[in-house]
């Protein structure tokens, strides 16, 4: 598994889906926003984890978890007072991570409630990336800062990483991957110095 990953090491997982599919759009990426969800219309009980299970937070161009993981489907989540960042591998490759910063910068990802073992595989795979486990609180992608919160684990490069410039296959796949999942990709252009269209 060691050797695959480090193949594509950017898209951070690289395994096949089974039965938990991020949510798939047209093949055509879409110039609009995605649709936010008002905070009236969140159930604060459809963010609750059930006891002896995890939240996960996926951000990369990979959004699948790995094959026969038992979880709850994906949910469009969003974490605030982050940036999207890049940070550089030894062989060349780029990993994605989040980089607190002040002010209201969010960005958006796929949530999964997973067991234990899959909780263990997910462990397993980002460590070999070099990736560390860290606590971040989660919310639906809705308009204010009063939407109802969950913590949920995402892996992130440790904060001595220097930033790095992904490459344009990189960003590539990342925009594909945010795209066909439905997320705002607005992070993405922040991240490289694209002014959003």
């Amino acid at each position: 598994m060691h050797a695959f990953l480090r193949a594509s090491v950017f898209a951070l997982l690289s395994w096949s889906m089974v039965g938990c599919h991020a949510p798939s759009v047209g093949s055509e990426p879409s110039q609009e926003p995605s649709q936010e969800v008002e905070v009236d219309d969140v159930n604060e009980s459809e963010l609750d984890t059930p006891e002896g299970q995890t939240r996960v937070f996926l951000f990369g161009a990979q959004l699948d978890l790995p094959e026969g993981c038992d979880a709850q489907p994906a949910q469009p989540m969003r974490v605030r007072g982050y940036q999207l960042g890049f940070v550089a591998e030894h062989d060349g490759a780029h990993l994605v991570t989040l980089q607190p910063i002040r002010g209201d910068g969010t960005v958006p990802g796929l949530s999964y409630v997973v067991s234990a073992p899959c909780l263990q595989r997910l462990q397993a795979a980002f460590a070999s990336a070099g990736l560390e486990p860290t606590e971040l609180q989660v919310e639906p992608p809705s308009a204010g800062r009063s939407a109802p919160t969950t913590p949920a684990t995402a892996w992130l490069a440790p904060s001595d990483r220097p930033p790095a410039a992904a490459s344009p296959d990189e960003v590539s796949a990342l925009r594909e991957a945010w795209t066909a999942a439905g997320l705002d990709t607005r992070a993405i252009d922040d991240a490289v110095g694209v002014g959003a269209p």
